[in-house]
């Protein structure tokens, strides 16, 4: 291991405060959050790497954005499948079991990891997009939201190719109609049902190519243990 690296693993803070994600498969086992975030990602991780490789494909080379990026996982998931340059967006709020250290955390891996010049990470409101990119990464974040048909529209605008999404879904709803705002049981949020999604989508010109659907094996509630999937591409435009 090159002496930076391994000096940053041994004294970094921010490597060892906690992280969202696990990155052992970039070659760096970084100290993840207990409870529910591992068994999480091992249900989530499989199926986002594979509709960003598939959506990588349309746009070698290319520039992504990632919204509600954390640490920044899928950013170099998509870097990794040939996307040229990857920018996130995060707020680190601690409602959306974030932290503010996650972008320093995704600043440090992308020192890690080589990918410095081509993996930009801002503390940035995801309804502030700026520029157009071949690929968008929304994971995670839509049920964090209470008006996620606006973002999802405003999407419309800035994506070229494809986006990947993944939101947390209830399983115990699925009425076309069934949206509610704040989230059950919370004072911020929102959840909604696949059918309802999936309308939404459609009705804004979003072409859906592909889902899945498996369950957050870890979250014991209804409301919050569904997990949807999706590769959509915009408009033509």
């Amino acid at each position: 291991m090159h002496p930076f690296r391994h000096f940053l693993l041994r004294h970094s803070a921010t490597y060892r405060h906690p992280w969202y994600h696990q990155f052992s498969a970039f070659g760096y086992p970084t100290p993840q959050r207990g409870g529910i975030f591992e068994l999480n990602q091992k249900c989530k991780e499989p199926i986002l790497t594979e509709l960003i490789a598939e959506a990588a494909q349309d746009c070698p080379d290319g520039v992504g954005l990632e919204l509600f990026c954390c640490d920044g996982l899928y950013s170099q998931i998509a870097l990794r499948n040939g996307l040229g340059h990857m920018t996130g967006y995060d707020t680190g709020q601690a409602q959306c079991a974030g932290d503010p250290i996650h972008l320093r955390q995704a600043r440090l891996m992308a020192r890690l990891l080589a990918t410095e010049g081509r993996a930009t990470f801002y503390d940035r409101d995801v309804f502030t997009i700026e520029g157009s990119y071949d690929l968008v990464i929304c994971a995670g974040g839509l049920y964090h939201l209470s008006n996620p048909a606006s973002l999802l529209e405003i999407l419309q605008n800035h994506t070229r190719k494809a986006m990947v999404l993944q939101t947390v879904v209830p399983l115990d709803q699925t009425d076309p109609d069934y949206f509610v705002s704040p989230a059950p049981d919370q004072n911020w949020g929102c959840r909604f049902s696949v059918a309802w999604l999936e309308n939404t989508l459609r009705s804004q010109g979003w072409t859906i190519l592909r889902t899945h659907f498996n369950e957050l094996e870890a979250n014991p509630l209804p409301k919050d243990r569904g997990s949807y999937s999706a590769l959509c591409r915009p408009n033509a435009r």
